[in-house]
């Protein structure tokens, strides 16, 4: 008999069996963003950045994003971003054979409709640690977006001051 009861209970009366999820409040910092950077790896270097706002999972003002990063229409990097307010986190996968991975902190500035952030990273691979930063501006808000290129992949290569952009 008690069995059945806990049975009956179960599916017939009310229960939650997980916490609602938050509506996410926070501000949606997706697009496209034109980044300049500098490493002792590399040396100077210009890549384009890529959050998308997972909406399924950021509630309350925590934001989750995927994350891409581009290099002549290439993507490089792969990985996933948090932002807390105007506090971004990234972590960041190198595509391809070698095994790098990439973490960062920055703070979101958003002035006169204008967002950029200044970024600071550690690169670590298997041999060695590379300390490095970034500038980046926002150049296409992509709000609501849920797509990301898939493209193949290849190395970020270094600005040549030579040449004209």
């Amino acid at each position: 008999m008690p069995i059945f009861i806990f049975i009956f209970s179960y599916f017939i009366l009310p229960h939650n069996s997980s916490a609602a999820q938050q509506e996410f409040t926070g501000k949606d910092f997706s697009g496209a963003y034109a980044c300049k950077g500098e490493n002792s790896r590399i040396g100077t270097y210009e890549v384009t950045t890529n959050l998308v706002l997972d909406s399924t999972i950021s509630q309350g003002d925590v934001g989750i994003y995927r994350v891409t990063v581009e290099n002549s229409g290439l993507n490089i990097l792969s990985g996933q971003a948090i932002t807390v307010g105007k506090r971004l986190g990234v972590t960041l996968k190198l595509l391809g054979a070698k095994a790098m991975t990439s973490t960062g902190n920055a703070i979101i500035k958003s002035t006169d409709g204008s967002v950029s952030y200044s970024m600071n990273y550690i690169e670590s691979d298997d041999t060695s640690n590379v300390l490095g930063n970034e500038e980046c501006v926002l150049k296409v808000s992509t709000q609501k977006s849920d797509k990301i290129n898939s493209a193949d992949t290849k190395s970020v290569q270094p600005v040549d001051k030579n040449k004209p952009q």
